[in-house]
């Protein structure tokens, strides 16, 4: 009986010293999954440039419209806008931040159209020593557009407003003329800055 006592004691003893030691063992493991996860966590918020205000970013000088130009065809009606980028903007990009176009169109347009805006369209991601950029937006027609109002359409660019958003698709700059702006200065342009709330 008494070697039976030893014996009960001695296993007890031996398992509790063997679940301290997987009890350790298992919280290593979890600090370094943890340790893990948020490195992890860190890696992705850097390179998704999260965090990074694109606010008062995309006005002149930083951001001018080159060009603009409305292509309308039997089905769509092909809208494209190129850019131009100063370093400043480009250092802030090069940050792998996305940001967005999105156009507003005239009533003119709307009428073939059925919509009063296009789709939300990502801006190109910015390339090494370039900092001329272009983005392509098709808008669907839900009405047939006539050879004579085709050459109409393309001649008159007046009215089509651009929105520039950041990488939650949230607007932060607006300029109310897109034809207009590729045209002037910056310092003479018509553009608001859209202030968060």
């Amino acid at each position: 009986m008494k070697y039976y006592t030893v014996f009960i004691i001695a296993l007890f003893i031996i398992f509790t010293q063997g679940c301290d030691s997987l009890d350790a063992a298992d919280a290593k493991k979890d600090r370094q999954s943890n340790n893990l996860q948020t490195k992890i966590d860190t890696n992705e918020t850097r390179n998704s440039g999260a965090g990074i205000s694109l606010e008062e970013k995309f006005t002149p000088p930083n951001f001018m419209i080159r060009d603009f130009s409305v292509t309308p065809k039997k089905k769509t009606l092909d809208l494209e806008i190129i850019y131009l980028i100063n370093e400043q903007l480009y250092a802030t990009l090069e940050q792998n931040v996305n940001y967005y176009f999105q156009v507003a169109l005239p009533g003119k347009i709307q009428r073939f159209t059925g919509a009063d805006k296009t789709q939300i369209v990502q801006g190109q991601k910015v390339e090494k020593n370039r900092l001329d950029y272009s983005v392509k937006v098709k808008v669907k027609l839900k009405k047939p557009v006539e050879t004579q109002q085709m050459e109409e359409i393309r001649e008159d660019r007046e009215g089509y407003q651009l929105y520039i958003l950041d990488q939650e698709k949230d607007p932060i700059h607006f300029f109310d003329d897109i034809e207009l702006f590729s045209t002037m200065g910056p310092l003479k342009s018509k553009h608001e800055v859209i202030k968060s709330k």
